[in-house]
């Protein structure tokens, strides 16, 4: 856990410099700051992308947006392939349970979750694979091949011919249950050789979470490219002050997220290949990566106004240019997210912007049945179990069932260091020259010791094998690839094995007060 993350958690007062709003906001306060921004928000362009919603809770949400007093809660990711890793749902649904409880406490507004759609970062191996645990139990990768240019936004992508062959792999890999029919033959209706990868993504996460009333934002989309001219060309008019604003705020953190890089101006340009290039500064001009000429301001802006859809923001003026376009009053986010935000809060002061609440997203790890009847079969704790496997597995045996072993082991070391003390003293009074030989002969004895009960430790071990095998697999079950199974796992996985009760299992244990790492049994 990063240090701002855990000073957010905390509410450590320290951070005003770095939020506009603390962990525990004043909401009718912030709602109304964000609400009397005067600027037109594009918020008939969300109406008009969610314009098909078939879920009840939806169409409710839907009906607040084309009321004034309409605020969102918003979170989004990168499209991960069928919908992953698991934190992505976990991310939509805490957006999900902020906006109902808002709802509930705050009746001068409303709030709305909507899902950010990042189809404009072009880093697919980010996101051209899916994991679950195969027959075998082993972790098993589902990958989608790239083709064409390597920068090109994934948004803009479409999947590959061999798209049936994937799926055919995935179902081949899963263990069959009696939600299998149903998810494969979802999947082949979304996942069709040709079709666009932010719509696959956006149609799976929609049958999902739709019923739980989430919406979802395209900021790729032409039409809201060409209403964000004004941002971005203030983005670039206001360069010099931007990378200033940035680059103070980030000096006070000591150790930023993502490191300031004043030869960049912020933004990205998709070129003639459909490659997405980062604006570069070269003193008072630009240049787009790749390109030879440099262009003056006038003729960057000259350019946007041309090709309004070819431009993108970068990781640090996303956020600002979300809170530019959407009444915003919320933001849900991971650590890694809270942490870069905090090196905003001056950007967002600079282009008049209100800079939203943040809220921790839902963090946890899910345990299967047979995981879980293991837990208990052995009397350990969830949250005892650590990311390192070995010495975890080693500790056990040594608790359960070695614990005359190392008693006695402990009870020889402290004779053997009183004898030392005994011998050395002897030793130094017949001859110091002694000594050294009395702490070498010494530390070969608890060499030895310590061999020996190793050599026990395998012994026990390898009697004990079907054990390992047992704590191997609660391991391998919270700490896929020794990674969190949050940052591993697809939703699919959970999909095929629980159908979509496991949803409302994950909703129902979302506590938006509560941000410690929770063990959720299915």
């Amino acid at each position: 856990m990063n240090e701002i993350f855990s000073r957010y958690l905390q509410s450590n007062r320290t951070l005003t410099e770095y939020f506009a709003h603390p962990l525990k906001a004043d909401w009718n306060a912030l709602s109304e700051e964000v609400m009397g921004q005067r600027r037109t928000f594009l918020t008939s362009e969300l109406i008009r992308q969610n314009g098909e919603v078939q879920f009840e809770r939806q169409k409710q949400h839907l009906a607040f947006l084309k009321q004034e007093n309409t605020l969102l809660v918003v979170s989004g990711q990168q499209l991960g392939f069928l919908v992953s890793p698991l934190y992505v749902v976990f991310k939509a649904l805490t957006a999900v349970a902020l906006s109902a409880r808002l709802n509930e406490d705050n009746r001068a507004f409303n709030y709305v979750p909507v899902f950010w759609l990042e189809g404009e970062d072009h880093d697919f191996d980010e996101v051209n694979h899916a994991y679950v645990f195969d027959r075998q139990n082993e972790l098993k990768k589902i990958e989608v091949q790239a083709s064409g240019e390597r920068r090109t936004p994934v948004g803009r992508r479409s999947l590959p011919r061999n798209i049936k062959e994937v799926l055919s792999t995935l179902k081949a890999s899963l263990q069959p249950s009696e939600f299998s029919g149903a998810l494969f033959d979802l999947l082949a209706s979304i996942y069709r050789p040709g079709e666009n990868w932010l719509r696959c993504f956006k149609e799976h996460l929609q049958e999902l979470l739709g019923p739980f009333g989430l919406l979802f934002f395209d900021p790729g989309a032409r039409e809201v490219k060409e209403q964000s001219l004004p941002f971005f060309k203030r983005v670039l008019s206001e360069n010099d002050a931007l990378l200033q604003a940035l680059r103070v705020q980030t000096a006070q953190i000591g150790r930023p997220q993502v490191p300031i890089q004043l030869e960049r101006a912020y933004l990205f340009f998709r070129d003639r290949q459909d490659a997405r290039q980062p604006i570069l500064r070269e003193g008072p001009n630009f240049r787009v990566y790749g390109e030879q000429s440099t262009l003056t301001l006038t003729q960057l802006l000259d350019r946007l106004s041309e090709s309004p859809d070819r431009i993108s923001a970068s990781v640090l003026t996303r956020p600002l240019w979300q809170s530019w376009m959407l009444p915003v009053a919320s933001y849900v986010a991971g650590p890694a997210e809270i942490a870069y935000w905090a090196q905003l809060k001056r950007a967002f002061k600079q282009f008049d912007i209100s800079m939203p609440h943040l809220q921790p997203r839902f963090s946890a790890t899910l345990i299967e049945p047979r995981i879980g009847r293991l837990l208990k079969k052995f009397d350990l704790r969830a949250e005892d179990v650590p990311q390192e496997a070995g010495s975890w597995i080693k500790a056990f045996f040594k608790q359960n069932d070695l614990k005359e072993m190392e008693k006695e082991t402990a009870r020889l070391k402290a004779q053997i260091a009183q004898s030392l003390e005994l011998y050395r003293k002897l030793g130094k009074n017949i001859d110091p020259t002694l000594e050294s030989v009395v702490e070498k002969t010494f530390s070969g004895i608890e060499n030895n010791l310590q061999k020996m009960n190793d050599r026990l430790l395998r012994a026990f071990r390898q009697k004990n094998q079907k054990t390992v095998e047992q704590l191997t697999a609660i391991h391998h079950s919270f700490y896929p690839a020794g990674k969190p199974q949050e940052r591993i796992l697809s939703s699919v996985y959970f999909h095929n094995k629980f159908g979509l009760r496991w949803l409302k299992t994950i909703f129902d244990s979302i506590d938006l007060d509560d941000h410690s790492h929770k063990y959720v049994a299915l």
